[in-house]
């Protein structure tokens, strides 16, 4: 890594929700996605994660998922000056679970399953049309790209996907 900087207000302004006033029919409850310049080198998303656009029933007879979706309050905050690890102390393999936030509030996880034997998501789990499913602890959650945060326009720079947890900006 060269060098980094913290998102830029346009970034900020794209965490919000996919269909405004959107209520999930799993929850009952409205999407809440936003993100802020806290004014001291750190910016902060805060997202409730919930889908702000339609899924699939969870749990339902279409699908083997048996997790409902819960709402999960989540506050990533992250620095205009990523904290690297120590290089006697180094990452070896990616984390399971939660590595970012879509700009629509839901979570990204790794593309590897909990599971252990599986070699990929796309292999192994079973998604619904907006490529997301619900984990064991009932956080809805896209391993990969999904087309209901949005739709790029061909010959365009990919707007903003989301963030990572180390502050990274997804595109």
């Amino acid at each position: 890594l060269i060098s980094a900087s913290a998102l830029t207000a346009e970034e900020l302004a794209a965490f919000t929700p996919r269909i405004p006033g959107y209520v999930d029919f799993n929850t009952g409850k409205k999407a809440e996605v936003w993100a802020v310049d806290n004014k001291d080198g750190s910016q902060t998303i805060h997202t409730n994660g919930i889908p702000s656009h339609p899924t699939w029933a969870f749990p339902s007879n279409i699908s083997e998922n048996p997790n409902p979706i819960h709402e999960i309050i989540t506050n990533l905050k992250i620095y205009s000056e990523p904290v690297m690890r120590p290089a006697d102390n180094p990452l070896r393999c990616q984390p399971v679970g939660h590595i970012g936030i879509a700009t629509s509030g839901v979570a990204i996880y790794s593309w590897f399953p909990a599971e252990v034997g599986c070699d990929d998501v796309k292999n192994f789990e079973e998604l619904d049309f907006c490529e997301g499913h619900p984990s064991p602890f009932n956080q809805f959650h896209y391993h990969y790209y999904s087309p209901c945060v949005q739709m790029p326009t061909c010959g365009e720079p990919s707007p903003i996907y989301g963030v990572a947890i180390d502050g990274i900006p997804i595109y």
